[in-house]
């Protein structure tokens, strides 16, 4: 009986052994995969430092801006377009489709800034695909880059090239360290984006309206620089909290010299919201880790037990068949014969 049990013990030992790379290697990088019915709202504050009354500005105001440093807030809306991440080639290409639409307001309503853009990306590598109806603002573009709003799965301390949707092209995000963020241990990572012309942004005004002499028309383009910080909770690839710190101005014809500041904002995650993320991300980061590392490890040792004991069970059922047999032959007199004796 100890032989038969410690066979089934062994066996189930090796299941173990094969449950851990299969939960860890295949199981947790199943499971690891966007929804692709999302709906969800992010929620910003920051300051709007600067910005320019077009109307003032095209009258040639001698201050055209709107009062400064008024706070602001930043939401945007992000929801799963099932019906085009059902269908191919996002179907086959294990895409998902994501409608969002942002806006940054004053207090008073005034919208600072908004945009539309709809995205195609790889479920598991955030990788942007130019498919499906992907657009920015309802034009066509050559997506590039991660998908903005969610890293990789597992991400990696590395560099990695981020969608930028204003100069319509993907910008570095480089790994800087590894912090607690609002008790979530996370990537920080920083883009730094030089001044950099708005691609299409070129507009025609009298010279007069930029301090120029003469009547003629001249050419002014708009020009951007950045620094964005994402606090990336890396199992899910979830961004747990964002900051951004936006100049947008306009330069003259020579592109080299500021004449007006657009916009100059500076935002980051409501706290109230990064906390109730928080929660929701450590959650999910809990789900994946489940699978890729305490069952594995939990089965890898529970497996190496169980065929030890096995092992033992099995060795001493054998031993005691052997002792049983000595028995029985001693008992039919079968012992060893006596040597004689002496005369």
């Amino acid at each position: 009986m100890k032989r038969i049990i410690g066979s089934i013990v062994i066996g189930l030992g090796f299941m173990l052994l094969v449950l851990a790379p299969l939960s860890r290697f295949y199981i947790a990088p199943s499971a690891a995969v966007a929804p692709l019915n999302t709906d969800s709202v992010s929620i910003g504050v920051g300051v709007v430092v600067k910005q320019l009354d077009l109307v003032k500005f095209a009258s040639g105001a001698a201050d055209p801006y709107y009062p400064p440093n008024l706070p602001a807030t930043q939401t945007r809306n992000t929801i799963g377009n099932v019906t085009a991440s059902t269908q191919d080639p996002a179907k086959s290409d294990g895409l998902a489709v994501y409608d969002t639409f942002a806006r940054l307001n004053v207090a008073d309503g005034r919208i600072v800034t908004a945009s539309t853009s709809r995205y195609a990306f790889n479920r598991k590598t955030s990788e942007l695909a130019n498919c499906c109806g992907a657009n920015e603002g309802g034009k066509t573009a050559n997506f590039s880059g991660l998908f903005p709003l969610k890293f990789p799965f597992f991400t990696a301390k590395q560099t990695y090239q981020v969608w930028d949707g204003t100069l319509l092209k993907s910008v570095p995000a480089v790994f800087e360290t590894a912090e607690d963020h609002y008790g979530v241990p996370t990537y920080k990572f920083v883009s730094n984006i030089p001044p950099t012309m708005i691609p299409n942004s070129s507009m025609t005004v009298p010279a007069k309206t930029i301090g120029q002499p003469g009547t003629a028309d001249v050419t002014i383009n708009q020009w951007y620089t950045n620094k964005v910080t994402n606090w990336v909770e890396p199992s899910t690839g979830q961004i747990l909290d964002s900051a951004s710190e936006l100049l947008q101005t306009l330069r003259g014809p020579d592109n080299t010299t500021d004449i007006a500041t657009i916009a100059q904002v500076k935002a980051a995650g409501q706290p109230a919201y990064v906390e109730d993320s928080a929660t929701k991300i450590k959650a999910d980061a809990a789900k994946i880790n489940l699978f890729m590392v305490t069952v594995p490890l939990i089965a890898l040792i529970l497996g190496i037990i169980l065929i030890i004991i096995g092992f033992l069970l099995y060795r001493s059922g054998g031993r005691a068949k052997v002792d049983a047999a000595a028995g029985g032959l001693a008992g039919v007199g079968l012992d060893p014969p006596s040597p004689p004796k002496a005369n």
